[in-house]
């Protein structure tokens, strides 16, 4: 199964945390492996559905399919929430975008910074990371979608390191714009690369010519 048009095919994940007495801030409609890490699965995150800007409302008065996945800072030993996406095929990223809750009156902001790293097979997210800083906003509380580019990027899956600005980050919904890619990515190489070598690419080519 695929999500829409987005060409998703499951996305893995710590479980959401609870949030005082009883609030499971849960991705409570994955459809994947539930056992503390969410497992290749599809859910809230790609259901097309955003919640509002009061994460108490999402949660009393929609459906429980409709509001916020939220984690908490200190469940996660100082690390980031970290979320992998599998793709049908290899695809060519221009975009991403994260619907995320700020109010911050009540411990929840935008991330402070995101890392996107690509893989071909799901194995080695190999090259540089994008990463992505937000400038934190203490005045508005309404929620947003931050667009990160993705600069054409390559790969199959795709990895988000979400990095807490504040106890809680929550997130609704998460987007690509990406295309197929005429090349055919068949296997999968890890490349011990060194400074001052020359890249697998350039490698190659010149390889060819000798």
């Amino acid at each position: 199964h695929v999500s829409d048009s987005y060409g998703i095919v499951s996305y893995s994940m710590p479980q959401g945390d609870l949030r005082g007495a009883g609030w499971e801030f849960f991705d409570s409609t994955y459809d994947g492996h539930w056992d503390g890490e969410l497992r290749r699965g599809l859910g809230q995150l790609t259901d097309g559905k955003v919640g509002p800007d009061n994460f108490k409302m999402g949660y009393y008065d929609y459906e429980r399919g409709q509001g916020w996945v939220g984690w908490r800072n200190d469940t996660r030993n100082g690390q980031p929430v970290e979320i992998k996406f599998e793709f049908d095929k290899v695809r060519e990223f221009t975009s991403v975008h994260i619907y995320c809750n700020n109010q911050f009156t009540r411990d929840v902001q935008v991330f402070s910074e995101a890392n996107i790293l690509f893989s071909v097979g799901g194995k080695y997210f190999t090259g540089e990371p994008i990463t992505y800083k937000y400038i934190e906003d203490r005045i508005f509380e309404n929620s947003r979608n931050i667009s990160i580019k993705l600069h054409h990027r390559i790969g199959r899956f795709v990895k988000l390191q979400l990095h807490f600005a504040a106890k809680w980050i929550m997130i609704s919904e998460v987007t690509f714009d990406s295309v197929w890619t005429i090349t055919n990515f068949s296997a999968e190489v890890c490349y011990n690369v060194q400074f001052n070598s020359p890249s697998p690419w350039r490698r190659r080519r010149h390889e060819a010519k000798e």
